[in-house]
């Protein structure tokens, strides 16, 4: 659980961010209870970690359009 993130958690239609934090696999983002929970591969080492973002998907996610 992170008290903050650059990573998009699930909600309001749009699917979560993957990437990495520290190295691990970013698999899936949730918001819960006022935190963000992400879901990783590996426990990273350190307390302080880097994080990247999947741009190539998250752009993709944010030019989706439906057609009703």
């Amino acid at each position: 659980m992170l008290n903050r993130t650059l990573f998009y958690p699930t909600g309001g239609g749009q699917p979560h961010d993957i990437g990495s934090l520290g190295g691990a696999k970013v698999l899936s983002v949730e918001q819960i209870n006022g935190g963000i929970r992400h879901v990783v591969d590996a426990l990273p080492a350190h307390s302080e970690i880097s994080a990247e973002i999947d741009w190539r998907r998250r752009w993709r996610h944010m030019h989706l359009t439906k057609t009703y």
